[in-house]
């Protein structure tokens, strides 16, 4: 065998143990969302009459754009937002303008 033969086989092995040996933990995780209920036509009419009030609100409409949306979402639900934006704001700007 080359010797460059040799290196690839022993690179192939190395990584082969490399990856049995680690735990479990250290490998990478697939992020797993949380799951919620949804019924359209009751969460909808819950959504827009919890949703109205928020969007005539000074505070809200005092602001530009995406700060406007982040607002109004606050008021609708301060603890629903900061369970799905909480730890990510940036992906809000993500949301709104798509």
């Amino acid at each position: 065998m080359k010797w460059l033969d040799r290196v690839c086989i022993l690179l192939i092995v190395s990584v082969v143990l490399l990856d049995h040996l680690l735990p479990t933990e250290a490998k990478v995780k697939q992020y797993e969302y949380k799951r919620y209920t949804y019924k359209k036509k009751r969460d909808d009419r819950r959504y827009k009459s919890l949703k109205q009030p928020c969007e005539v609100n000074p505070d809200c409409l005092a602001l530009p754009g995406v700060q406007q949306a982040s607002c109004i979402r606050k008021c609708i639900s301060a603890t629903c937002y900061e369970e799905l934006y909480g730890h990510d704001e940036v992906y809000i700007t993500k949301d709104i303008q798509d």
